[in-house]
């Protein structure tokens, strides 16, 4: 009987963190549709079935990384690299400088030489990691939200929903 209990105590958190996803989801698409991306964003699809799930992807992605990461803030942050070393490495290799540029003049300006330097060592890591175990996979990162529940964290991707090969 206790076994019992125990199965239906965990599908019961399975369902629940299913709904909490899916709600986190569409506050994310929200979220984008008022932004830059519109109506796009507004119609589009969560979780498309068939589609491979970029937050599961993300979560391997960056799986290496997380013993060193402790808490939320770092999570998000760290996140925030993978996010911008992701896209990196899908988009064509003329327009990737220009990209990690813009983002060291927005994000890492205030930052000393050194983690600057640091960062930006991160972010080729993560590109090479990308290109060595995420090669087949070339959608676009365009937001995320993290999201701790307990002990775990859930993470939300909206993605491009169309893979150019």
């Amino acid at each position: 009987m206790a076994r019992k209990s125990r199965d239906f105590k965990d599908l019961m958190q399975e369902k629940q963190s299913s709904q909490k996803k899916r709600k986190n989801l569409e506050a994310l698409r929200n979220k984008m549709s008022e932004g830059v991306f519109g109506e796009l964003a507004a119609n589009m699809p969560i979780e498309p079935k068939g589609a491979i799930k970029m937050s599961e992807v993300m979560k391997d992605f960056i799986a290496p990384y997380m013993d060193s990461i402790d808490n939320l803030k770092e999570l998000k942050a760290f996140f925030s690299l993978a996010a911008i070393a992701w896209n990196a490495a899908v988009i064509p290799e003329s327009d990737k400088k220009e990209v990690l540029d813009a983002f060291v003049q927005q994000q890492l300006l205030v930052c000393d030489p050194e983690t600057q330097r640091e960062t930006r060592e991160i972010i080729a890591e993560l590109i090479a990691r990308k290109r060595q175990h995420f090669s087949h996979i070339k959608r676009l990162i365009m937001d995320f939200d993290v999201t701790q529940s307990g002990q775990r964290y859930d993470i939300s991707v909206a993605s491009t929903l169309l893979e150019t090969e």
